[in-house]
């Protein structure tokens, strides 16, 4: 969705280990990536996964960096902070063009809690919160149904201690994995309650 934009400069916020930034290296286009993470370690992992991006420690919450981008985006951040709408604010503060966020909707289940989330968002919420900040919201869409959600995601609940990074899976753990993100591709267009929202000046 992103090659769909007119965009160069990006701006990852919460980039984590730089999965996302990864994924917009090995694009056809030719970026200029950069990553912002309150986390040392999660920058120092970024670094070692796309070392072209330009990477700066970040509190989003209350801080921006001193330059603009055509595309700032969060992707399962904004769910973690205290002030989101702070964060939006100066996320639309460092974009000259788009908005990009990524959540969930629906309610907050035991393994959002445990992986600190402190709210899900509506549809509607975030397209409040958005225009609270005079962005204006281009399109937004949903994704996970019925195979992230409700299946995987219940399944979380029903079997606790499942691990969620990649790199501490078992072969069959792995091998699960793999099959789940196949059954992903299936999933009904638009619909689901991971919402990605775009949004311009």
């Amino acid at each position: 969705m992103i090659d769909e934009l007119d965009v160069v400069s990006i701006l990852d916020v919460g980039c984590g280990s730089g999965y996302s930034l990864a994924a917009l290296a090995r694009s056809a286009n030719s970026y200029e990536l950069t990553g912002a993470d309150v986390s040392e370690q999660a920058l120092r992992a970024t670094g070692r996964r796309v070392p072209a991006a330009d990477l700066h420690m970040l509190d989003v919450q209350r801080e921006t960096i001193p330059w603009r981008f055509d595309l700032v985006m969060a992707v399962h951040v904004i769910e973690h902070l205290y002030d989101d709408l702070g964060a939006m604010r100066n996320m639309a503060a460092m974009s000259n063009k788009y908005v990009l966020l990524s959540s969930l909707a629906g309610r907050v289940r035991p393994t959002h809690n445990a992986a600190g989330h402190l709210r899900n968002y509506t549809a509607l919420e975030l397209r409040q919160r958005l225009e609270a900040i005079d962005l204006n919201v281009v399109w937004m869409r949903g994704w996970g149904w019925p195979f992230y959600s409700p299946v995987a995601r219940t399944m979380k609940e029903w079997l606790p201690g499942v691990p969620e990074a990649l790199g501490s899976l078992n072969r069959t753990q792995r091998a699960a994995a793999q099959v789940a993100h196949q059954l992903y591709r299936l999933n009904v267009p638009g619909r689901g309650d991971v919402i990605t929202v775009l949004a311009s000046h």
